[in-house]
């Protein structure tokens, strides 16, 4: 069953959920024209390119931007030994349920389950050089491996992005 729990700093404004979901509350503002009774709602949770969510929350006309995860942790885990990151059990990074969350390490955090296997994975993808003026077409099967061949292999990647040559070739990736 879905707990709700207020988001410390902004207790009588917003709540957080077991389920990871943020609601603002229903209150009252004073303008110079008068009170005006905002309605609570659920809040919309914009995911970021890291893949993880953030909300937004308003107080004292000055607005931030918090990770969802870390607004649930806060809430409803104990953290006494002070750990200083929150880490997905399950690797998802949309998946905010309290059950899912658990406060970590840096370390912990940075090499828990698959992360590093991932990460491996990710360079291990085979790239292809063509130079500009003779059409010569060289194959690695990793950026790492185009490093080891005198090439840069950051200066490879920002290639395979942007189409820029690096060292007389243009990159790709290849699938």
């Amino acid at each position: 069953m879905e707990e709700w729990k207020f988001i410390k700093g902004y207790e009588g404004l917003y709540k957080v959920s077991s389920l990871g979901r943020v609601k603002s509350l229903t209150r009252q503002i004073k303008r110079k024209t008068g009170n005006y009774k905002i309605q609570g709602k659920l809040l919309s949770l914009i995911k970021m390119k890291n893949g993880y969510l953030r909300v937004g929350l308003y107080k004292n006309k000055k607005y931030k931007l918090y990770a969802v995860h870390r607004l649930v942790a806060e809430a409803f885990l104990d953290n006494s030994n002070n750990f200083p990151q929150v880490n997905h059990k399950n690797e998802v990074k949309t998946d905010n349920r309290v059950e899912n969350l658990e406060w970590t390490t840096r370390e912990e955090n940075i090499n828990f389950g698959t992360r590093t296997e991932r990460c491996k994975r990710k360079l291990s993808k085979k790239v292809k050089g063509t130079n500009i003026k003779t059409g010569e077409i060289i194959v690695f099967p990793s950026t790492v491996e185009a490093g080891k061949n005198g090439f840069s292999q950051s200066a490879v990647c920002t290639s395979c992005k942007n189409k820029k040559p690096h060292k007389g070739y243009i990159w790709k990736y290849v699938s």
